[in-house]
């Protein structure tokens, strides 16, 4: 969510596609490196899981960005739905992270 003005160095973008689902990974990358180039934000990494459900805590890269995240640092993913579907985790990782959400960002 976006609440203000933020300063970091770089920041990590986080994109999923469900088991099932036409969504392309490729494009919410696309839209998340568009915002940060927009934002004037410089890009980490890119974690990307296929295949995946957004109520799955195992999936790949979704445990390798929270093992590189730190409390307070910005993450870029396209819609709330894509980093996870659990209203309670969703609300504590919003309370541990700065997370953008494009869907919600005005883009």
């Amino acid at each position: 969510m976006v609440t203000g003005f933020f300063i970091c160095s770089a920041v990590p973008i986080y994109a999923l596609s469900a088991v099932g689902s036409q969504s392309d990974v490729e494009i919410q990358v696309e839209d998340c490196l568009r915002y940060a180039e927009q934002m004037g934000l410089k890009i980490d990494r890119v974690f990307e899981d296929k295949g995946f459900s957004a109520l799955d805590n195992n999936r790949p890269c979704y445990s390798k960005l929270l093992e590189a995240a730190k409390a307070g640092d910005t993450i870029i993913v396209s819609s709330a739905g894509s980093i996870h579907r659990n209203m309670l985790t969703l609300k504590s990782l919003e309370a541990k992270y700065n997370l953008i959400f494009l869907d919600r960002a005005g883009n």
